[in-house]
């Protein structure tokens, strides 16, 4: 069974009912002198309810709270849980119609906890979890929902709805009385954090020596049943039949079981036939008013939803040709003669009949004076548009020494299946791969240019299958090899280093190292390298050799430079058996901080634990210890070393507290 939202009420625009996946149907709780619901907040509270000028800004459909006392860092507070389906108004949140919004709610707040400290709330739909703020507060809330979108709040988190143990008739719990509860997947609010029943109260039983978490299983629920169902009106037209006798039309949607009625000028009272949640009804009329009243009489007291009679609009066809570039419509009403046409984003086109363009809408919409409305997609007729033709290009123009290696690229051509490459002018060359894309071949001792012809084609043996380009390769005398390389300098640990040498004159080969213990290189046999800068100096010569002389050498020195790193003064908090370490970080991001804990200068160090530098620069690192772990728990004057991945190093004694 699906979730609903009900009709909208006509008076105050709200869903009259929401439903849920189990059939619970729950009313918008606005009694006032209702003592299972209790907290309706009216401006005026003597006066009687009335929209909107005595309407309460919030209200709620279901409403689950539960709390229980938790213990934290130097006492105890209360931890506080909300499961709501409720109903406010958008904008400024002052009742005003029109913002009209339902939304499901998941909130969870504690107060008072240890900045920093990661709380998780297991509550009857899911889990959520939250580091303290710098006050120690907690608080999460969850809003699913959006004003005059009654079913976008269908898929907000509780669902389906929650009963406590024993409500009264007629409702899912007084909203006061603490109970057990059923109908969601799970039953229980539970809280893991640092200590939160370390005191042994509302400590979980399933988990009797764990004092990180505390749970309990009382809820208050504050919902009540529907009892009044009213009805959704999704279409009432005036249509005509081939005789032209006319007829009103209504379509409409509703719980199961209702008994509803069709009422206006000129006709009896007719009730609609039902299957399930649908109603139909055909009234002959000779007479067609200007609006009809649909009620549902089981309602007590009723509803009536009086809405206006449309005319009924007939698309009879919509077609575009593409020969012609003209849009035809066909369209008629049962009652009004004008009629417009609009596409499906809501631009109006015009009248019916053949509306010019270049590309028609993939729908249609056609809307007639007397508020009918008409959609219908869009058929094409007509031949077939030309192929995109073939585009050869066979690259670009090149300079290159004597004998070196010249390889063409004709991958660029559009929509080519098939290449053939030619030599048109120039000594003569021989092509390796001359029906691929990517030929080569040794450019001539000669001192000229080289012209080739790329033919590229595809099936179909029409014009626009084949197409040809030439590209020209200038050969030019051997030069001596000269290495060049971009200059050295002071570069950032961790830091990607490029480094270009492609200035080198009369290079055939490309040869990057480094001594002994330097970084991995990338590319080290082409023009450009690169690494990742190490904490040590590198020194980085670049080889190059050629057929016009003897191999040349450059040598470039980048020298590391550490992240400056600056740390607070470490904290061990021997109580709770937790360490505290922050400081910020000079370095671009990535950057990665490690903290390491050594009883004295020289001793072997015990890592603490690690964290990210975020994008302020700041890194916080926060650990517990077991009593028994004694390797992470500090004597007097010991001292803890940051150490980044950027280089940067920090070193300071603990200060140890309670």
């Amino acid at each position: 069974m699906p979730r609903r939202a009900g009709p909208v009420h006509p008076v105050h625009h709200f869903p009259i009912w929401y439903a849920d996946e189990n059939g619970k149907v729950l009313e918008l709780a606005l009694a006032t002198d209702d003592p299972n619901l209790p907290g309706l907040e009216l401006e005026n509270p003597g006066k009687p309810l009335h929209f909107p000028e005595n309407f309460p800004d919030e209200a709620f459909y279901s409403l689950v709270e539960a709390e229980m006392i938790v213990d934290v860092d130097g006492g105890t507070t209360r931890a506080r849980l909300v499961l709501a389906l409720e109903a406010a108004f958008g904008g400024t949140g002052e009742v005003a119609d029109g913002q009209q919004m339902v939304f499901g709610r998941v909130r969870f707040r504690l107060d008072g906890a240890t900045p920093g400290d990661r709380y998780t709330a297991t509550h009857p739909y899911n889990r959520i979890s939250a580091e303290a703020d710098e006050k120690g507060d907690v608080d999460i809330t969850e809003d699913i929902g959006c004003p005059q979108l009654f079913p976008s709040a269908l898929r907000a988190t509780p669902w389906p709805f929650v009963s406590s143990s024993n409500p009264p008739a007629g409702y899912l719990g007084d909203g006061a009385t603490t109970s057990t509860i059923t109908g969601a997947p799970a039953d229980v609010f539970a809280i893991d954090g640092p200590g939160v029943s370390a005191s042994g109260r509302n400590r979980d039983p399933a988990q009797p020596g764990n004092p990180n978490r505390a749970l309990t299983r009382l809820f208050t629920v504050r919902a009540k049943k529907a009892a009044r169902f009213g009805v959704d009106v999704r279409s009432a037209v005036l249509t005509r039949d081939g005789a032209g006798a006319a007829h009103i039309d209504v379509i409409a949607t509703s719980r199961p079981g209702q008994d509803i009625q069709v009422t206006g000028e000129g006709f009896r009272p007719t009730p609609m036939r039902a299957d399930g949640e649908r109603y139909v009804a055909r009234i002959a009329a000779a007479e067609a008013p200007a609006k009809i009243t649909v009620t549902n009489v089981k309602d007590d007291p009723p509803f009536p939803f009086t809405v206006p009679l449309t005319d009924a609009v007939t698309i009879a066809d919509a077609v575009y040709d593409l020969g012609a570039g003209v849009l035809t419509v066909e369209a008629v009403s049962s009652r009004s003669e004008v009629l417009r046409v609009f596409t499906d984003l809501g631009d109006e086109l015009g009248v019916p009949g053949e509306l010019p363009m270049a590309a028609p809408p993939p729908a249609i919409e056609v809307q007639s004076a007397g508020g009918g409305r008409a959609r219908a997609d869009v058929r094409l007729r007509g031949e077939a548009l030309p192929f995109l033709p073939v585009a050869a290009a066979a690259g670009p123009d090149q300079t290159v020494p004597q004998g070196r290696l010249v390889r063409l690229d004709g991958s660029g051509s559009a929509g080519a299946t098939q290449f053939v490459w030619e030599q048109v002018a120039g000594p003569v060359v021989v092509l390796i791969g001359g029906d691929t894309a990517v030929p080569s071949f040794v450019a001539p001792a000669e001192n000229e240019s080289v012209t080739l012809r790329l033919t590229a084609t595809r099936p179909g043996g029409e014009a626009v299958d084949t197409a040809t380009d030439e590209v020209t390769v200038d050969v030019e005398p051997l030069t001596a090899p000269i290495a060049r390389s971009a200059p050295g300098g002071v570069t950032p640990v961790e830091s990607l280093v490029t480094v270009d040498g492609s200035g080198s004159a009369g290079a055939a080969t490309f040869a990057w190292t480094t001594g002994p213990g330097g970084p991995e290189l990338t590319g080290a046999d082409g023009p450009v390298v690169s690494f990742t800068m190490p904490r040590v100096a590198v020194e980085l010569t670049l080889t190059v050799d050629g057929d016009g002389g003897d191999a040349s050498a450059v040598t470039v020195e980048f020298v590391p430079e550490p992240d400056q790193l600056l740390g607070d003064q470490p904290q061990f908090r021997a109580r709770r058996g937790e360490w505290r370490l922050s400081g910020t970080s000079s370095a671009r991001l990535p950057n990665r901080v490690t903290a390491s804990l050594g009883t004295n200068p020289g001793d072997k160090a015990t890592e603490i634990g690690s964290a990210a530098v975020d994008v302020l620069g700041e890194f916080d690192i926060r650990r517990l210890v077991a009593p028994d772990d004694l390797a992470l728990r500090p004597g007097t004057g010991a001292l803890v070393t940051l150490t980044s991945t950027r280089g940067g190093t920090f070193v300071d004694e603990v200060e140890i507290r309670d």
